[in-house]
């Protein structure tokens, strides 16, 4: 089966795209401050995917079992002060495709550091 592709965005609640955001005021992340969203390519339709399986770590190694998606799903978005974020935490994310056969390679880590200019 092959591996999944993916990229990794950053939205921070209240700011448009392409603008610049107020820095904030404390170090850690308030819920709903910053939206991680993940989405990835589906694998070929002949893999017939059952399930996506996303693990989260603080580097490009990342194993930590975070969420199953079902096979139709091709993008989950997280809270980063659900996943107990701060400012300058490093978060890195892979993901592994699942069917009848078993699993996927996990896929290559889409890495971001949380900043001042991302909230």
């Amino acid at each position: 089966m092959s591996r999944v592709r993916f990229t990794l965005c950053l939205l921070a609640a209240g700011c448009p795209l392409l603008t610049t955001c107020a820095p904030p005021t404390e170090k850690p992340i308030r819920p709903g401050d910053l939206t991680l969203t993940l989405s990835w390519d589906p694998n070929p339709a002949e893999e017939e995917v059952t399930a996506y399986h996303i693990v989260k770590g603080r580097g490009p190694n990342a194993s930590t079992p975070l969420t199953t998606v079902d096979g139709q799903t091709t993008r989950v978005q997280y809270d980063a002060h659900q996943l107990g974020l701060v400012l300058n935490d490093r978060i890195c994310f892979r993901v592994k495709a699942e069917n009848a056969q078993g699993f996927s390679g996990l896929s290559d880590a889409a890495c971001t550091t949380i900043t001042a200019d991302d909230t």
